[in-house]
C-alpha cells in the first residue's frame, strides 16, 4: 500500500482498482491508509472494488472524511457490501456516507452498501442529501434479512424523485437517481419504481417535464400550492416552457 499512491500518480488513465485478498482480511489501519491515498489523487476512478475488506463505522467515517476533503474524485462507484458476510455498517457509518453524498461536487454514482437497518429518520436524513444531489445513480442497501421495509422510509424517497408540494418543486425534484433497492425480500412500491424509470431517460429536462405533466396538468389542472397563494407571477416562465 505504501507505494501505490506514487503508482495511481504515474498511471493517471487508470479506471478501476480491486482491492482483493485472497490470505487475510484487510486491516483498519491499511483502509485508512488506502482511502487517503485515493482521496490525493487528481482524478476520479471509474470503479473502486473492495473486496475481502472488513468495514465498520471508524472505517467509514475515516473514508468520508478523506473524500470531504476532495470530493471532486471520489471513485463513481463504490461497492461497501462485497465482503465478509454478516458485516453490516450501523447509524454512524451510514450519516459519514450521507455527509459525503452532500458535499458538492461529490463524483460518486453508485453505492452498496450492507447495512444494519433504515430507519425512518436514517431515510430522512438521506433523503435530503439526494435533494442536493444530482449526481449519484444507484443506491443498493443489503440490510439484515427479515426486516421488513416500513412504508414511510418509501415515501421519502419517492418525495424527493417527485416532490408534489407545487410546479416549481416538481421541476426541482431529483431527476438522476435510477436504482434504488434496500433488500433482495422488499419490492419497492409501484410509485416509486415508476419515477426511477423516468429518471433513466439521460434527457433530464424532458424527465422533469413528464413528471410537471403527470403530477399536476391532468385531470382539472391543478398546478399546486403556488396559485392559491398568489405566486403565480413566479410560474410564468415555467408555463412557458411547458
Amino acid at each position: 500500500l505504501q507505494f501505490f499512491g506514487p503508482f495511481l500518480e504515474r498511471n493517471p488513465s487508470l479506471e478501476v482498482v480491486n482491492v482483493t485478498s485472497h490470505h487475510r482480511v484487510l486491516s483498519g489501519e491499511e483502509m485508512k491508509m488506502l482511502s487517503a491515498t485515493l482521496s490525493r489523487q487528481s482524478h476520479p476512478l471509474g470503479r473502486f472494488e473492495l473486496n475481502c475488506c472488513i468495514f465498520d463505522d471508524e472505517i467509514i467515517r475515516e473514508f468520508a472524511i478523506a473524500y470531504m476533503k476532495n470530493a471532486s474524485v471520489t471513485p463513481k462507484s463504490i461497492d461497501f457490501s462485497s465482503f465478509i458476510t454478516g458485516a453490516f455498517i450501523g447509524r454512524e457509518g451510514l450519516e459519514c456516507l450521507i455527509q459525503l453524498l452532500e458535499t458538492p461536487d461529490c463524483a460518486m454514482e453508485q453505492i452498496a452498501v450492507n447495512l444494519e437497518c433504515l430507519d425512518a429518520d436514517l431515510a430522512k436524513q438521506l433523503s435530503k442529501a439526494l435533494k442536493k444531489n444530482n449526481i449519484l445513480k444507484s443506491i443498493s442497501f443489503n440490510q439484515t434479512e427479515h426486516r421488513r421495509i416500513c412504508d414511510s422510509v418509501y415515501q421519502e424517497f419517492n418525495d424527493v424523485l417527485c416532490d408534489k408540494s407545487n410546479l416549481i418543486t416538481t421541476f426541482d425534484s431529483n431527476h438522476t437517481l435510477e436504482h434504488f433497492s434496500l433488500s433482495k425480500n422488499n419490492d419497492i412500491p409501484t410509485e416509486l419504481w415508476c419515477n426511477l424509470k423516468l429518471n433513466s431517460n439521460s434527457n433530464k429536462s424532458l424527465v422533469a417535464r413528464r413528471k410537471v405533466f403527470v403530477t399536476h396538468l391532468v385531470g382539472d389542472k391543478n398546478l399546486g400550492g403556488g396559485l392559491e397563494r398568489n405566486e403565480s407571477y413566479s410560474l410564468g416562465p415555467y408555463y412557458f416552457i411547458f
